[in-house]
């Protein structure tokens, strides 16, 4: 299952990336990262120069190291997937993508000076130099499995890359199991310029990781499947001025959803929801005829899609009442 993926589709052209819940690389685009450095002299940017789908990409220029997008995720192993283009073969190797813990990198990805795609250990040896140079001014797309051992070479690394959306790759992809990625839980994971120099332009798009040791996520869909949600079984028999509790649950089979509101959406008369989250809370209201009421709770996944479900809620009537005014009203046993 996917846990964060991006498509740059909610940017604007030209408009510098922002990173954290307050910027703009999330919404529409997918989820928000983390992070956004952008180095002295350097530039992130949404672009519609150039994009793997859609009209949007990112545009990643930078005359020093560390220009780079971040996502934090902490997971024991994960496929990572995005696509590049480059616009000139670099004039030294360098980094565009890197899985980290909480204290070294764990795996590097690496374009050399042939524009060949190299995958490092947490050592920064290559283990693997694909034969076959990245096309220039082509979208290619990279797959990569880490998942770190117990010890210093029981590592398992994965990759191989394509053209575009092909489903062949390349060259042969890769694995191995006894890779030296360092120990613990990966923590963040990072795209962009993050060494060396390269004088040209890269274009990233279609980013997503996966928490998987076994499979590439492959190639960009284009749909998403929204989430689901359940309100929970109706409630019946309440009694008046007892404190009813609704919840409910979401899930999402290709990403990430959450509860993202409650509503009432029938009956009378209206009360006030407590709480947020997956729960709402409300004081039973006392009738004279006893009602039913309807809520409404909403899920949204990490690419804005949003579902619905309801549940009801049917009040006894009050049998303890007294006439006030000519007209009967609810009255409480501790109120006589």
């Amino acid at each position: 299952m996917a846990i964060k993926t991006n498509s740059a589709a909610g940017g604007t052209n030209g408009t510098t990336v922002t990173g954290g819940s307050g910027g703009n690389s999330g919404g529409t685009s997918g989820d928000y990262f983390n992070q956004v450095t952008i180095a002295a002299g350097g530039a992130l940017t949404f672009t519609s120069a150039q994009s793997a789908h859609g009209s949007l990409s990112y545009d990643v220029t930078s005359s020093s190291t560390g220009t780079f997008m971040q996502w934090n995720q902490t997971v024991p192993s994960l496929a990572f997937r995005f696509y590049m283009r480059l616009t000139e073969l670099p004039s030294a190797a360098f980094q565009v993508a890197v899985a980290r813990n909480a204290t070294a990198a764990a795996a590097r990805i690496v374009i050399d000076t042939a524009g060949k795609f190299v995958l490092q250990d947490t050592t920064g040896t290559n283990v693997k130099t694909f034969p076959t140079a990245l096309p220039i001014n082509t979208w290619v797309r990279l797959e990569i499995v880490v998942a770190p051992g117990s010890g210093a070479g029981d590592g398992t690394l994965k990759g191989a890359h394509y053209i575009g959306d092909s489903a062949t790759p390349v060259d042969a992809a890769y694995s191995s199991t006894t890779t030296n990625l360092s120990t613990g839980s990966l923590t963040f994971m990072q795209f962009g310029r993050l060494s060396a120099t390269y004088s040209g332009t890269i274009f990233f798009d279609d980013l997503a990781l996966e928490d998987t040791t076994t499979n590439f996520i492959g190639p960009f869909s284009g749909t998403n499947n929204p989430p689901t949600v359940n309100a929970g079984l109706d409630q019946t028999a309440v009694e008046p001025w007892s404190t009813v509790t609704l919840t409910a649950t979401t899930s999402d089979s290709d990403g990430t959803s959450s509860i993202t509101g409650w509503s009432q959406i029938s009956g009378s008369p209206t009360v006030t929801l407590s709480g947020s989250g997956v729960s709402r809370t409300f004081d039973a209201p006392a009738t004279i005829a006893g009602t039913t009421l309807g809520f409404r709770a909403t899920a949204t996944d990490n690419e804005s899609a949003t579902a619905t479900d309801d549940v009801s809620v049917t009040l006894l009537s009050v049998t303890e009442r007294a006439p006030i005014g000519g007209v009967e009203v609810p009255l409480r046993i501790d109120d006589v």
